[in-house]
């Protein structure tokens, strides 16, 4: 018996959904499972909003499993098409950071080089798009953050998220927040680990050889969602915010990088923290939406110095001005220190 079959089965009594509530619960996964994706690399749990008990929920169980069949039928449709090829100066800007890379010769990451009493620090801000279901349809808002990680050899170690006051990407989707009952969206945490409390990626799967990885990752990649190039290109960005990469691994991702359909150079910009960087985006349709990924690095060194979401066309989720930012992250270089302050 499958999943939807075990609704059936246990809710009988479940009326069929109305068609508001079909299309709210289809969207309102497609945006789970990508926001899932997008989040994975900030170390936070989901967190599903619940409606209050005096409001009955929009999504009944019945229109949860007709949103998983749409879901299976969206995918199923196949990927958008991407041009022909990665973008000649994109190719060029990306093989020039692997070969910055190729000079590194030490990495800062957890292990031996780590003496008694020493960490890894890490630092990370930005924001991410929150959506969830309201009784009078969807809200959504942006949410800023401020993410540091101490690690030591051990895996021992302190995480510390600083969430703030969302901000709404219209007025409706603050009225609509407020009629149901303002629940709170944003939520930060400080928390401390023991030894092996912090699991650390296995990266030995991971080849050097580009054309190995790229075949590896593609494989890794095959039952997702989003168009294959989206999905590499995305999971390169967040294995380059690893910072235990060895310096060949990592020039093996800009390598792969460099191939994508699609890849395309978008001029030196300055990051959120004021810092100049070369940018590549790749854009792409996923769920009739169009889309664009950004990475941006610098070219000296190959640093990780961001990522950017942006929607380029109409959502039905994303009550915004186009085109829409609904994440972006900026990351500082990682650095060694002798303690984890108090507060």
């Amino acid at each position: 018996m499958n999943e939807i079959e075990t609704i059936t089965v246990s809710r009988p009594s479940v009326p069929p959904p109305t068609h508001d509530q079909w299309e709210t619960a289809r969207h309102l996964l497609l945006q789970a499972i990508e926001e899932q994706e997008r989040r994975l690399h900030q170390g936070r749990s989901e967190h599903v909003y619940q409606q209050p008990r005096r409001r009955a929920a929009i999504v009944s169980v019945a229109a949860f499993a007709v949103a998983l069949v749409v879901l299976i039928s969206v995918v199923g449709l196949g990927p958008a098409s991407t041009p022909l090829g990665p973008d000649a100066a994109a190719a060029a800007a990306l093989s020039d950071a692997a070969e910055a890379v190729s000079h590194t010769q030490t990495t800062i990451a957890p292990g031996p080089i780590l003496d008694t009493n020493e960490y890894v620090h890490t630092t990370s801000e930005g924001v991410y798009l929150y959506v969830a279901a309201a009784e009078d349809g969807l809200f959504a808002a942006l949410v800023p953050f401020h993410r540091e990680v101490w690690i030591a050899a051990d895996g021992s170690g302190r995480i510390r998220v600083t969430e703030g006051e969302p901000e709404f990407l219209s007025e409706q989707d603050r009225a609509t927040w407020q009629e149901a009952g303002r629940p709170r969206i944003a939520l930060s945490r400080d928390q401390s680990v023991g030894p092996g409390g912090f699991v650390v990626n296995d990266l030995a799967a991971l080849s050097n050889d580009p054309d190995d990885l790229k075949r590896y990752l593609t494989n890794e990649l095959a039952g997702s969602a989003k168009p294959i190039e989206a999905a590499l290109f995305d999971r390169i960005r967040e294995l380059l915010s690893e910072s235990d990469l060895a310096p060949r691994l990592k020039a093996a991702l800009y390598q792969v990088a460099a191939t994508i359909d699609g890849i395309e150079l978008l001029d030196d910009v300055a990051d959120r923290a004021g810092r100049t960087g070369v940018a590549v985006g790749l854009t792409y349709v996923h769920s009739g939406v169009e889309r664009r990924s950004v990475l941006l690095f610098d070219p000296a060194t190959a640093e990780l110095l961001g990522t950017e979401s942006i929607i380029l066309s109409e959502s039905p989720d994303i009550r915004a001005p186009l085109p829409a930012t609904i994440g972006y992250v900026t990351y500082e270089t990682p650095e060694i220190v002798d303690h984890i302050p108090d507060k």
